[in-house]
């Protein structure tokens, strides 16, 4: 279907593109330390940004085994790494609920259970 309104469209994909951006200073203000997944996951999830979930389990596990290092911009868009950011992190904010503990999450990071981020 046609947008009526492209400046609106345009304008909402600006916001986002600002959200996800702010995102990524205000986490690395928090954790300097934030692994790659967990920083774009967050940016993609809080500006609303939603990815579809169609990777393979391989690329899934992946992320899980690599769960606490900081990949290389390679490895990380090779294995899906945006896909499987974002919904690292809402499979985390759904099991956690509250947001308190999401910035804990950001602030103990990279110390993640694999236990947490079970398919």
């Amino acid at each position: 279907s046609s947008n009526k309104y492209p400046e609106t469209k345009c304008k909402s994909d600006l916001n986002k593109i600002i959200t996800h951006e702010l995102c990524h200073v205000f986490n690395a203000k928090i954790n300097g330390k934030i692994p790659t997944w967990l920083d774009e996951g967050l940016a993609l999830y809080l500006s609303n940004q939603r990815k579809k979930k169609d990777f393979k389990k391989s690329d899934w596990q992946f992320f899980v085994n690599n769960i606490n290092k900081k990949l290389n911009l390679d490895s990380f868009v090779k294995h899906n790494g945006y896909k499987i950011s974002y919904w690292l992190v809402k499979k985390l904010i759904d099991k956690y609920k509250k947001k308190k503990n999401l910035f804990k999450l950001i602030k103990k990071s990279p110390l993640i259970e694999r236990e947490d981020l079970s398919p």
